[in-house]
Protein backbone atom coordinates (compact mmCIF):
# COMPACT_ATOMS: atom_id res chain seq x y z
CA UNK A 1 0.00 0.00 0.00
CA UNK A 2 1.52 3.51 -1.09
CA UNK A 3 0.72 7.02 0.67
CA UNK A 4 0.29 9.44 -1.83
CA UNK A 5 2.07 12.07 -1.26
CA UNK A 6 4.00 13.86 1.74
CA UNK A 7 6.56 17.23 2.12
CA UNK A 8 10.42 15.69 2.54
CA UNK A 9 12.32 17.71 5.09
CA UNK A 10 16.43 17.19 4.77
CA UNK A 11 18.40 19.30 7.84
CA UNK A 12 21.96 19.47 7.71
CA UNK A 13 24.07 21.01 10.10
CA UNK A 14 25.58 24.42 9.22
CA UNK A 15 28.65 23.80 11.13
CA UNK A 16 29.57 19.99 11.94
CA UNK A 17 32.95 20.59 12.51
CA UNK A 18 32.79 22.37 15.29
CA UNK A 19 30.68 19.25 17.73
CA UNK A 20 32.96 18.74 20.00
CA UNK A 21 33.48 14.51 21.31
CA UNK A 22 31.16 15.54 24.84
CA UNK A 23 28.52 17.03 22.81
CA UNK A 24 24.69 16.50 23.48
CA UNK A 25 23.54 16.58 20.32
CA UNK A 26 22.99 12.34 20.22
CA UNK A 27 20.87 12.93 23.05
CA UNK A 28 19.25 16.10 22.18
CA UNK A 29 18.37 14.18 18.00
CA UNK A 30 17.51 11.15 20.23
CA UNK A 31 14.84 13.31 22.31
CA UNK A 32 13.58 14.75 18.91
CA UNK A 33 13.31 11.14 17.37
CA UNK A 34 10.97 10.38 20.36
CA UNK A 35 8.95 13.47 19.85
CA UNK A 36 7.92 13.13 16.47
CA UNK A 37 7.09 9.13 17.15
CA UNK A 38 4.44 10.40 18.96
CA UNK A 39 3.27 13.10 16.57
CA UNK A 40 0.42 13.07 14.41
CA UNK A 41 0.93 13.71 10.56
CA UNK A 42 4.49 12.73 10.11
CA UNK A 43 5.41 9.68 8.16
CA UNK A 44 9.07 9.15 9.65
CA UNK A 45 11.86 11.16 10.81
CA UNK A 46 15.86 9.29 11.09
CA UNK A 47 18.99 10.61 11.80
CA UNK A 48 20.55 10.48 8.07
CA UNK A 49 24.44 10.12 8.13
CA UNK A 50 25.79 10.85 11.76
CA UNK A 51 24.48 13.59 13.41
CA UNK A 52 25.13 15.90 10.47
CA UNK A 53 21.73 15.46 8.24
CA UNK A 54 18.55 14.44 9.58
CA UNK A 55 15.39 13.61 7.35
CA UNK A 56 11.89 13.53 7.94
CA UNK A 57 8.60 13.22 5.69
CA UNK A 58 5.96 15.55 7.01
CA UNK A 59 2.48 14.70 6.00
CA UNK A 60 1.90 18.30 4.65
CA UNK A 61 3.20 21.73 4.24
CA UNK A 62 1.51 22.64 7.58
CA UNK A 63 3.40 20.28 9.44
CA UNK A 64 6.80 20.43 7.68
CA UNK A 65 7.06 23.93 8.59
CA UNK A 66 5.80 23.48 12.41
CA UNK A 67 8.53 20.72 12.72
CA UNK A 68 11.19 22.61 11.26
CA UNK A 69 10.58 25.10 14.09
CA UNK A 70 10.10 22.79 16.57
CA UNK A 71 13.66 21.12 15.23
CA UNK A 72 15.38 24.67 15.47
CA UNK A 73 14.04 24.68 18.90
CA UNK A 74 14.71 21.33 20.57
CA UNK A 75 18.55 21.60 18.75
CA UNK A 76 19.33 24.58 19.55
CA UNK A 77 22.08 26.47 19.92
CA UNK A 78 23.00 23.75 16.95
CA UNK A 79 21.89 25.29 13.29
CA UNK A 80 20.71 23.60 10.47
CA UNK A 81 19.64 24.35 7.40
CA UNK A 82 16.48 23.06 5.52
CA UNK A 83 15.81 22.10 2.06
CA UNK A 84 12.12 21.06 1.75
CA UNK A 85 10.09 19.51 -1.22
CA UNK A 86 7.05 17.56 -2.00
CA UNK A 87 7.66 13.37 -2.18
CA UNK A 88 5.36 11.07 -4.17
CA UNK A 89 4.52 7.22 -3.65
CA UNK A 90 6.03 6.92 -0.56
CA UNK A 91 5.63 3.72 1.16
CA UNK A 92 3.82 3.28 4.08
CA UNK A 93 5.14 1.55 7.25
CA UNK A 94 8.77 1.18 5.63
CA UNK A 95 11.84 3.20 7.09
CA UNK A 96 13.49 6.32 5.57
CA UNK A 97 16.14 4.26 5.03
CA UNK A 98 14.92 1.95 2.84
CA UNK A 99 12.93 3.95 0.70
CA UNK A 100 14.36 4.57 -2.56
CA UNK A 101 12.17 7.60 -4.23
CA UNK A 102 14.01 9.83 -6.59
CA UNK A 103 13.27 12.70 -4.61
CA UNK A 104 15.97 12.20 -2.56
CA UNK A 105 18.51 12.35 -5.26
CA UNK A 106 17.27 15.92 -5.99
CA UNK A 107 16.64 16.97 -2.67
CA UNK A 108 20.42 16.10 -2.19
CA UNK A 109 21.29 18.18 -5.11
CA UNK A 110 19.39 21.45 -3.90
CA UNK A 111 20.87 21.09 -0.37
CA UNK A 112 24.54 21.45 -2.15
CA UNK A 113 23.20 24.69 -3.67
CA UNK A 114 21.68 25.67 -0.81
CA UNK A 115 25.13 25.67 1.18
CA UNK A 116 26.21 28.54 -1.42
CA UNK A 117 23.44 30.63 0.14
CA UNK A 118 23.06 32.75 3.51
CA UNK A 119 19.79 31.20 3.51
CA UNK A 120 18.37 28.52 6.39
CA UNK A 121 15.45 27.16 4.24
CA UNK A 122 14.77 26.57 0.66
CA UNK A 123 11.25 25.50 0.00
CA UNK A 124 9.67 24.52 -3.57
CA UNK A 125 6.66 23.01 -4.81
CA UNK A 126 5.52 23.81 -8.41
CA UNK A 127 2.16 23.09 -7.57
CA UNK A 128 2.12 26.40 -4.98
CA UNK A 129 4.93 28.59 -5.69
CA UNK A 130 4.08 31.81 -4.70
CA UNK A 131 2.33 30.69 -1.24
CA UNK A 132 5.31 28.38 -0.82
CA UNK A 133 8.11 30.55 -1.66
CA UNK A 134 6.82 33.40 0.43
CA UNK A 135 6.32 31.32 3.36
CA UNK A 136 9.99 30.11 3.27
CA UNK A 137 10.84 33.69 3.37
CA UNK A 138 8.94 34.07 6.76
CA UNK A 139 10.49 30.44 7.44
CA UNK A 140 14.06 31.85 7.09
CA UNK A 141 13.55 35.43 9.37
CA UNK A 142 12.14 33.20 11.99
CA UNK A 143 15.11 30.88 11.81
CA UNK A 144 17.80 33.65 11.49
CA UNK A 145 15.76 35.65 14.59
CA UNK A 146 15.38 32.87 16.90
CA UNK A 147 18.92 31.41 16.10
CA UNK A 148 19.99 34.40 18.10
CA UNK A 149 18.68 33.68 21.19
CA UNK A 150 20.85 32.24 23.87
CA UNK A 151 19.85 28.97 25.38
CA UNK A 152 18.10 30.71 28.06
CA UNK A 153 16.07 32.52 25.95
CA UNK A 154 15.27 29.65 23.87
CA UNK A 155 13.88 27.42 27.14
CA UNK A 156 12.12 30.12 27.87
CA UNK A 157 10.57 30.83 24.49
CA UNK A 158 9.28 27.23 23.99
CA UNK A 159 7.70 27.06 27.32
CA UNK A 160 5.90 29.46 27.21
CA UNK A 161 5.12 28.65 23.15
CA UNK A 162 3.30 24.95 25.28
CA UNK A 163 1.31 27.46 27.23
CA UNK A 164 2.93 27.36 30.91
CA UNK A 165 2.62 31.21 32.27
CA UNK A 166 5.45 32.78 33.92
CA UNK A 167 4.94 32.04 37.41
CA UNK A 168 5.08 27.83 36.18
CA UNK A 169 8.19 28.77 34.08
CA UNK A 170 9.88 30.81 36.94
CA UNK A 171 9.32 27.98 39.45
CA UNK A 172 10.51 25.67 36.25
CA UNK A 173 13.75 27.56 35.87
CA UNK A 174 14.32 28.50 39.39
CA UNK A 175 14.14 32.64 38.64
CA UNK A 176 12.03 34.98 39.76
CA UNK A 177 8.81 35.82 37.72
CA UNK A 178 9.79 39.79 37.11
CA UNK A 179 13.56 37.41 35.34
CA UNK A 180 10.64 35.47 33.28
CA UNK A 181 8.76 38.61 32.19
CA UNK A 182 11.49 40.33 31.35
CA UNK A 183 13.68 38.30 28.94
CA UNK A 184 9.67 37.13 27.26
CA UNK A 185 10.11 40.99 26.36
CA UNK A 186 13.76 40.95 25.07
CA UNK A 187 12.78 38.34 22.69
CA UNK A 188 9.75 39.70 21.92
CA UNK A 189 7.55 36.29 22.70
CA UNK A 190 4.18 37.99 21.42
CA UNK A 191 5.52 39.12 18.02
CA UNK A 192 7.34 36.23 16.96
CA UNK A 193 4.90 33.56 18.50
CA UNK A 194 1.97 35.42 16.59
CA UNK A 195 4.37 35.35 12.70
CA UNK A 196 4.70 31.56 14.01
CA UNK A 197 0.62 30.88 14.03
CA UNK A 198 -0.26 32.93 10.76
CA UNK A 199 2.44 31.63 8.72
CA UNK A 200 0.73 28.25 9.99
CA UNK A 201 -2.31 29.51 9.61
CA UNK A 202 -1.91 30.20 5.38
CA UNK A 203 -2.09 26.60 5.42
CA UNK A 204 -5.22 23.87 5.76
CA UNK A 205 -3.76 20.64 7.06
CA UNK A 206 -4.58 18.48 3.59
CA UNK A 207 -2.31 21.35 1.64
CA UNK A 208 0.30 18.84 -0.04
Amino acid sequence: MKQRSGILIYGDLVASSGIASQSDLPERLSLLEAQFSDEKGHANFAIWKGLDEIMLIAGNWKCAMSSILLIQEMLHPYRYRYEVMPINDIEKGKPIHELTNPEFGIITDRMSKLKETELLVNMEDKNNTKLIASSGLILNLLLLRKGEFTTNQMQHYRLHKKGLNQKTIAKEMNVSQQSVSKTLTQIQFNSIATIEERLLNLFTDGTN
